[in-house]
């Protein structure tokens, strides 16, 4: 069974659709918790797994996965089944998927919603550059946000120190802002294409400095 999303993963869990005979197939980004140790001794890593649609808690037996390189904010192929634990918990368990061909997701599909404090402004972001016409623009923005590093610090990132929107959240906010003011602002003039969505990209990314300049001020 696969799930093309984390939601549709939850929904399976939760319908109890999946169980220790019937491994479900998901890819997703993996952050890693932290690692702790069963009452049996055996060593288990908890982890996070998410993409654009949330996230969902999962638990990872050490052994399992030696030699398979698991690394914090990579893109896995998992296999997941549920497990009872002894006090009753049902939790679910990831396995490394190798029997299939490396997974292949958009970049955009999977954005830190598990870290966004606003997360509808991840829907605003991918809907501004699914409508970008020049498909060498759309391809930029993917590699951009496949960097998991940058997009949690875009995602989460100030756009300002205590300007303007200097919450948390705020320099997604505030670029979405501009690069849809810009967007409707040149809808009807008469620019070549490559030229308008030039200008929302600019729009989009006019504040990106203000990752490191906070580390500056820092």
């Amino acid at each position: 069974m696969k799930a093309e999303t984390v939601e549709d993963l939850k929904m399976f869990v939760e319908l109890d659709d999946i169980a220790c005979h019937e491994p479900v197939d998901l890819s997703a980004r993996v952050e890693i918790q932290g690692k702790g140790t069963a009452p049996s001794g055996e060593e288990y890593l908890r982890l996070r797994l998410y993409d654009s649609s949330g996230w969902v808690g999962a638990f990872a037996r050490c052994g399992d996965w030696a030699g398979h390189g698991l690394v914090d904010g990579q893109l896995r192929d998992l296999s997941l089944h549920t497990a009872d634990t002894p006090k009753g918990q049902r939790v679910l368990v990831a396995h490394p998927d190798y029997g299939q061909p490396p997974c292949e997701r958009d970049a955009l599909d999977l954005l830190p919603a598990h870290r966004a404090p606003n997360p509808e402004d991840l829907g605003r972001l991918i809907d501004l550059v699914e409508g970008l016409e020049t498909e060498g623009y759309r391809a930029f923005v993917r590699d951009v946000f496949s960097d998991p590093d940058f997009a949690i610090s875009f995602v989460t990132g100030t756009a300002s120190g205590r300007c303007h929107h200097a919450e948390r959240g705020g320099l997604l906010n505030h670029s979405l802002e501009v690069a849809e003011a810009v967007s409707v602002a040149t809808e009807r003039m008469s620019v070549a294409t490559c030229m308008r969505e030039a200008g929302i990209l600019l729009a989009l990314f006019h504040d990106v400095g203000e990752l490191w300049s906070s580390l500056v001020y820092e």
